[in-house]
């Protein structure tokens, strides 16, 4: 099923099932990521359960976009008008209505992002500190669009997956206007273009899947407990970029076993 996507991308819903599964499996861990407990009754795994997600759930959907991302299908100005009005209209149209809404609420009750000069200002610098903070993403992914494609002819793709890592190990991307999340989250996005272009792992993925799921689950537990002995804090970047590797791959793995059972032959 994996190898008909790549040869045949987004013709129908038969192609893409283990997508629509992997989707669903990181809609659901973003929610349980995000359901806060009362702070006095909340157990301890679950404050352990919630880290191990958020250092996976967010990196599964870059990657997922850089796999259904077909390097110069188009011209550069056509994929930034096409990005642009699938990601950028639905940005700035639900702003502007929570702008609205935020601004006549913030008359009457207390709102804990309220909307003022900056936190507008903030809807490009950084969209996480802004009034909407949940558009983060599609800002962050639009401006992938816009870089990776002139960085991959310029650099190649191997290559610019390195400096992506070298840059994001040697400083703290995330501080950086406008362009910092989409360079922290850039090179999972550049490892999904990398597994759609190659034959070989697209073939050990899909014959293999189970296999596929247990290492990288193997590989998930063995660097989350790495670190867990080793440092204190957040974990560098480095560490961080395999744990959402792995734990991405072990959605997909696990979506493309699902999408498979899920199949029944025909008569």
């Amino acid at each position: 099923m994996l190898d008909m996507l790549i040869k045949k991308p987004l013709i129908g819903p038969q192609e893409l099932e283990w997508v629509y599964v992997a989707k669903g499996l990181g809609i659901i861990l973003v929610v349980v990521g995000h359901f806060w407990l009362a702070p006095k009754s909340t157990p301890a795994y679950w404050d352990e359960l919630k880290s191990l997600i958020y250092m996976f759930h967010m990196p599964l959907f870059f990657l997922l976009s850089g796999l259904l991302y077909e390097h110069a299908k188009y011209a550069y100005g056509d994929l930034i008008e096409g990005k642009g009005r699938r990601l950028m209209f639905p940005f700035f149209s639900v702003a502007l209505i929570f702008l609205v809404l935020k601004y006549v609420a913030g008359h009457f009750v207390t709102l804990a992002t309220p909307v003022d000069w900056t936190a507008v200002q903030a809807l490009v610098t950084n969209p996480l500190h802004s009034y909407v903070s949940a558009l983060w993403y599609l800002h962050a992914l639009f401006l992938m669009f816009c870089i990776y494609p002139p960085f991959r002819v310029a650099f190649g793709r191997v290559l610019f997956l390195l400096v992506l890592l070298i840059l994001n190990s040697l400083i703290r991307a995330t501080d950086y206007p406008v362009i910092g999340n989409a360079i922290s989250y850039l090179p999972y996005f550049a490892v999904g273009v990398m597994l759609k272009e190659s034959v070989r792992v697209r073939e050990m993925m899909e014959a293999n899947g189970a296999a596929v799921l247990v290492a990288s689950l193997m590989v998930f537990g063995a660097c989350g407990t790495f670190f867990s002995i080793m440092e204190a804090g957040e974990p560098a970047y480095l560490v961080r970029f395999v744990l959402g590797v792995a734990g991405s791959l072990a959605v997909i793995s696990a979506s493309i076993l699902i999408a498979r059972a899920a199949v029944r032959p025909q008569r």
